[in-house]
C-alpha cells in the first residue's frame, strides 16, 4: 500500500513538472509580439470616408503600433498617428484588440500596413501586417447635412430638398435659445455663412456658435426663438443662404428656418 502511494505521489510530482515545464517553454516561444488583423477592410471606400481597422498580437506586454497609408500607384506612405514623432502611437496590451481609423481624400489604390513593437524598445519594428488593396472612390462635392442644438442639447435636424435646408423651429418657446450649429460636408471645404468663414473636415461634424457669428446678445448664451421670431416675415420664416467652397467646386445652400 505504502509503495502503491509512493509511486502515485511520484507520478503527479512528474506531472506537475511537465505541465510546468510546457508552460514555460510556451510562454518562452512568445518573444516578440506577432500582429494580426482581426477584421478585414473592404473593398472599396469613399474619399474622406472612415476606414476602420482592428488589429492585436499574441504579445501578453505592452506594446506600440505605428500604421501608415501606402499610395499604390507612387508608393508613397502616409503615417496614421501622425502627431507621434517616430509614427509610434503610445504603449497599449499587445493581447487587447487595437482599434483605430483612418481616412483617404484622394482616389486611388491603397493599402494599410500595421507594424507593431515592444514597449520602449528601439527597433523598428518587430512585425508587420498588411490590409488588402482597396479602392478609394471620389465623390461628388455635397454639403451632407445641418442641425441645430437648442438649449445646448436638443438636436433638430434640417430636411433637404434640392439646395434648400428646412428647419422647423414652431414648436419651440420663446425662452429656447439656438447655442449650436452642427454643419457636415463630405469633403475637406471652408463654409461662408453670413461673411463668416470656417474650415470644414470631410465627414466631420463642424460645431459653430452664434458666438463665432458674432449673433450672441441674447441672454442666455445663443439666441433666443423670441428674438428670431421678432426678425422673421409675416409667414413666419427666416431666409438666409450659405456656400462651401473645396478646390475649384463652390456650393450654395438656401437655409429656410420656420419660427412660426
Amino acid at each position: 500500500m505504502k509503495r502503491a502511494k509512493k509511486i502515485a505521489a511520484f507520478v503527479l510530482t512528474v506531472a506537475f513538472l511537465v505541465a510546468s515545464f510546457n508552460v514555460v517553454s510556451f510562454a518562452a516561444k512568445v518573444k516578440y509580439p506577432k500582429v494580426s488583423l482581426v477584421t478585414e477592410v473592404k473593398s472599396s471606400y469613399n474619399v474622406f470616408e472612415s476606414i476602420p481597422v482592428t488589429v492585436k498580437t499574441n504579445y501578453s506586454g505592452d506594446v506600440q503600433y505605428r500604421a501608415y497609408i501606402v499610395d499604390e500607384a507612387t508608393k508613397k506612405i502616409y503615417d496614421i498617428f501622425s502627431a507621434n514623432k517616430d509614427g509610434y502611437y503610445r504603449a497599449v496590451k499587445g493581447d487587447k484588440d487595437f482599434n483605430f481609423n483612418a481616412k483617404i481624400a484622394k482616389p486611388g489604390k491603397y493599402h494599410i500596413t500595421v507594424m507593431v513593437k515592444r514597449n520602449g524598445v528601439k527597433v523598428n519594428y518587430d512585425t508587420y501586417v498588411k490590409t488588402k488593396t482597396f479602392v478609394v472612390k471620389d465623390v461628388k462635392f455635397a454639403l451632407k447635412s445641418i442641425s441645430v442644438k437648442l438649449n445646448g442639447s436638443q438636436v433638430v435636424n434640417a430636411s433637404l430638398s434640392g439646395n434648400t435646408f428646412s428647419f422647423d423651429l414652431t414648436g419651440m418657446e420663446d425662452s429656447d435659445s439656438l447655442t449650436d450649429i452642427l454643419i457636415v460636408a463630405n469633403k475637406n471645404a471652408v463654409v461662408n455663412i453670413g461673411g463668416k468663414v470656417f474650415p470644414l473636415s470631410g465627414n466631420v461634424s463642424r460645431n459653430i456658435t452664434p458666438k463665432m457669428l458674432g449673433v450672441d446678445k441674447n441672454p442666455p448664451e445663443g439666441v433666443t426663438l423670441a428674438s428670431m421670431r421678432e426678425k422673421a416675415d409675416r409667414n413666419g420664416y427666416l431666409k438666409g443662404s450659405i456656400s462651401l467652397v473645396s478646390g475649384k467646386e463652390k456650393l450654395t445652400y438656401n437655409i429656410v428656418v420656420k419660427v412660426k
